[in-house]
């Protein structure tokens, strides 16, 4: 996919924690334009007025200022895509002198940009489970309009290959990393850990539970956003223990270090409807080093991938049941693990969706 214009219509502003949709956009500028058009800001956040950033020569972020109306208001959505939709187009008139070529839409709500730019190609990237009441409202009518739909878990494009036949299961990617994969395996393990961002939906009760029935030593690093006041309170008392290392937020060098010192490597979801259509980020970066993981049932569904999960159940010794998974890590695994990952990149992902998009043309 190359010397397009791309239009990412997301939920998200640019400047959080990057998720899978930031990766996407960063490797799909290498060889494209893509502008990103940030969500609107709530009422309690601070005030930016409508602008144009660029991030490199190819990226392009268009912030969209505040709320028309506070978010929990319905009609604010209609409002606010309305104005999101006018500042594109403004800036595309004036700045670009094009139309876009793809629309790569992340925000459920945006069925009016398909309408808008209905020359273009586009796509609706499911990547989580937004409950009952958006899949009948919103996402039934944009799955209908665009052309194709992407979904980073198998459970979602069941659903959505009942509306839009062009549906895909696209699992996230990783980026490739310099941090040595070494093979090296402790007569017993001792660390623990999960290294990613800390929010609501991670099961603290999993942590506890390591803390009272091991003796390893718990190392937790990453952000702590989306994340409630009651369990930012609950995530303090938990890095207050003296078995639990908190190592703070970490760049992507950083995290990928501290991923290859743990003997294991935790993905602690709540088992939960949204649960149910989740496929960790975090789940490929362990892999791409090589080590054994262990996930709470939120990840006992079938994939591509399900020989490197092991899954942990309550009605299991949870001490018996880590040190079993390390015993067993072995020499095959740690390879199959690094092949794997080897075209698992979010280079590959976009190739992928290129073929499948651009089938009828001639591949760039």
């Amino acid at each position: 996919m190359k010397n397009k214009l791309i239009i990412f219509f997301t939920m998200s502003l640019w400047n959080e924690p990057h998720r899978g949709r930031h990766h996407y956009a960063t490797q799909l500028s290498k060889d494209n334009v893509v502008i990103w058009v940030n969500r609107t800001l709530s009422w309690k956040e601070k005030y930016e007025s409508p602008k144009l950033e660029e991030i490199n020569s190819n990226l392009y972020v268009l912030h969209t200022g505040k709320s028309v109306l506070p978010h929990r208001f319905r009609v604010s959505e209609k409002l606010n895509n309305n104005r999101r939709i006018r500042l594109l187009n403004n800036f595309l008139k004036n700045k670009i002198g094009r139309k876009p070529d793809l629309l790569w839409l992340y925000d459920f709500t945006a069925e009016k940009i398909t309408k808008y730019y209905s020359d273009s190609k586009s796509i609706y990237f499911c990547n989580d489970y937004f409950g009952e009441e958006a899949f009948l409202n919103y996402e039934v009518d944009l799955a209908r309009k665009v052309d194709y739909v992407f979904c980073t878990a198998p459970k979602l494009m069941e659903r959505f290959k009942k509306i839009n036949e062009n549906s895909y299961f696209i699992p996230h990617g990783i980026w490739p990393n310099e941090i040595p994969k070494r093979f090296e395996k402790k007569k017993n393990m001792d660390t623990v850990g999960y290294i990613g961002t800390l929010n609501n939906t991670l099961d603290l009760n999993f942590f506890y539970e390591i803390i009272k029935n091991t003796n390893c030593q718990l190392i937790i690093g990453g952000p702590i956003i989306e994340s409630s006041h009651n369990m930012k309170n609950l995530y303090a008392e938990l890095f207050n223990h003296d078995r639990v290392s908190y190592i703070g937020n970490l760049n992507k060098k950083q995290m990928m270090l501290e991923i290859s010192k743990l003997d294991v490597c935790l993905i602690p979801y709540k088992c939960d409807k949204v649960g149910e259509y989740r496929f960790a980020l975090k789940f490929l970066e362990y892999l791409s080093m090589g080590k054994p993981i262990v996930a709470t049932p939120f990840f006992d569904w079938p994939s591509p991938y399900n020989e490197f999960v092991n899954i942990y159940k309550e009605n299991n010794s949870l001490n018996s049941f880590l040190t079993s998974v390390y015993n067993n890590w072995d020499y095959i695994y740690f390879e199959k693990a690094l092949d794997i990952c080897e075209n698992a990149t979010w280079e590959s992902r976009v190739e992928e969706i290129n073929q499948l998009i651009y089938k009828e043309l001639v591949i760039l």
